[in-house]
């Protein structure tokens, strides 16, 4: 008796000290300090198997969940995050991610673990914990203004903005973290009380921002504006940009935005279009959503057959400049500062185009019925890595095509999930 009772006591001895080493949330938040993907062209999260040069399977032989980051190098191999405390031990295996979100025109993603959340400087991979803000995970709120739309944006301080939806009916808050400290993170509900309808938001450079039905300074203060602003950009000159609509046949004004150091504000004129031209972009109230393309020197809309359209340039011109394709209809969209690549269906399959920013001239980069394309990034030298499905044997694949337009496979699953690419560099 006296023999099993110390055995007991040895049992739990041993449970009790296995227990208290295990670290608990906030704990692990604290250690993770640095996140390996300063080498990676984009990076997504998948299930995980032991060859971590392949797209993992599912579940592991207990049939837990084994979902980790993953990233493709700039040489175009598939690896497993690593991820780093402080003293540069690795510490992978105590994270699980939930989701990865772009931030733009910002150094920084939003990275979502079990035990909380980060921001990521992608430059470094220094890993910065922002759990204490309690953000829950950005959201759209009542939809887009555009297709593209990020669900968070910055301004030219560096400052993150994201909404996050508080009942329904589509009223929402606007948050705005300030990253002037990455150590010490804030977070500013910019929304009056009880929030706001949030139908997509644009903030300008400076930080002043645009609501369905009001503007924001940059000191705080709230301003009524229902002039039936039209898809609402961030300008050339950093200003909020829109177009007033008043029916379908008449001349409406391009105009932007100037806010004023006592709180007020004065609208500029900067041309004419007539509103047919953005309905023919696909864009009706509640319906499709045309994609925007900010390049350095011009900002375009693209619709839903590829057309072109420019919004923004140094003269702030706006007009069509493609009349895009007959019986194509685009399902995804990106670019770099050379080529705008949009991925979509025809009669005869999926296809893969480029459209060039200059001469607004449509190249075909695939065109091949073998591949169904989920999702894609293009980096500046217009190398593309996508994931999709290959029908002819029903396998989920991670390919890279170059600027030739050689696929090479990088990657091939039985997994059916669909894999969303982030770009990095």
């Amino acid at each position: 008796m006296y023999t099993r009772f110390l055995n007991f006591c040895c049992i739990c001895s041993c449970f009790i000290a296995f227990t208290s080493c295990e670290p608990n949330a906030a704990e692990l938040r604290k250690k993770l300090a640095y996140m390996d993907i300063t080498d990676a062209s984009c990076i997504f999260i998948a299930p995980k198997q032991s060859n971590t040069n392949k797209m993992p399977a599912k579940f592991n032989d207990s049939g837990s969940n084994t979902i980790s980051i993953f990233k493709i190098t700039e040489e175009g191999v598939i690896q497993e995050v690593i991820l780093q405390d402080d003293n540069g031990r690795e510490i992978t295996q105590q994270y699980h991610p939930i989701k990865l979100i772009p931030i733009e025109d910002s150094p920084y993603i939003f990275a979502f673990f079990t035990v909380g959340t980060f921001v990521v400087n992608k430059s470094t991979g220094a890993v910065y914990d922002c759990s204490q803000l309690n953000i829950d995970g950005p959201e759209y709120g009542c939809g887009m203004i555009w297709k593209n739309q990020p669900i968070a944006t910055s301004d030219k301080y560096g400052n993150i903005y994201y909404g996050k939806v508080i009942e329904r009916g589509c009223i929402s808050e606007l948050h705005k973290i300030d990253v002037s400290d990455p150590n010490s993170l804030t977070d500013e509900i910019i929304t009056p009380a009880g929030g706001v309808y949030l139908k997509g938001f644009t903030v300008s450079k400076d930080g002043e921002v645009m609501f369905a039905d009001r503007l924001r300074t940059k000191i705080g203060k709230f301003i009524a504006y229902r002039n039936n602003a039209q898809l609402p950009f961030c300008g050339l000159d950093g200003r909020i940009h829109f177009f007033t609509s008043s029916n379908r046949t008449a001349s409406d004004a391009h105009v932007a935005i100037n806010f004023h150091e006592d709180g007020n504000y004065s609208v500029d004129t900067l041309g004419f279009i007539y509103f047919n031209d953005i309905y023919d972009l696909g864009y009706v109230s509640g319906g499709f959503s045309p994609y925007i393309i900010k390049l350095p020197n011009m900002i375009l809309a693209i619709g839903s057959r590829a057309q072109v359209f420019g919004l923004d340039n140094k003269d702030h011109l706006c007009g069509y400049r493609s009349s895009g394709l007959d019986n194509f209809s685009v399902s995804d969209l990106h670019y770099n500062n050379s080529y705008i690549y949009c991925s979509g269906q025809t009669a005869e399959g999926y296809k893969l185009i480029k459209i060039d920013v200059n001469t607004f001239a449509t190249k075909t980069v695939f065109e091949n019925e073998d591949y169904e394309i989920y999702s894609f990034i293009v980096d500046n030298q217009g190398n593309i890595q996508f994931n999709g499905s290959r029908i002819s044997d029903g396998k989920n694949v991670i390919a890279s095509i170059d600027p030739s337009g050689q696929i090479t496979i990088l990657s091939v699953s039985a997994d059916q999930e669909k894999i969303t690419l982030i770009r990095i560099q």
